[in-house]
């Protein structure tokens, strides 16, 4: 199924990471629960979706977010707790994944 993916940046709050589920011919589904991950940080300020195409742990895409105002870049795998990769991306604004 798909889903649009979009981030929340709350005033004095933790981020938010929200997937909202869209039918086959591409509309949002009516009255369906939203998945939505805290980011631990304040700020979401980018985000990409990596992964989705291997097996076992790589069959699920993971999100990885920049909270701008907590200086942190994370990873949300669905099932399991945020991952903090790195406190000391200095305000991060943008995230680029670059193939191999």
């Amino acid at each position: 199924a798909s889903h649009v993916v979009v981030s929340s940046r709350i005033v004095g709050a933790e981020g938010a990471i929200s997937a909202l589920p869209l039918t086959e011919d591409g509309c949002f589904v009516p009255g369906a629960r939203t998945k939505i991950r805290g980011t631990i940080g304040r700020g979401v300020r980018d985000f990409v979706v990596v992964g989705g195409g291997g097996s076992g742990d790589d069959a699920a895409p993971v999100v990885i977010a920049a909270n701008q105002d907590t200086d942190e870049i994370v990873v949300l795998r669905d099932g399991k707790e945020v991952e903090i990769l790195t406190k000391d991306a200095l305000t991060p604004v943008c995230l680029c994944v670059v193939p191999n």
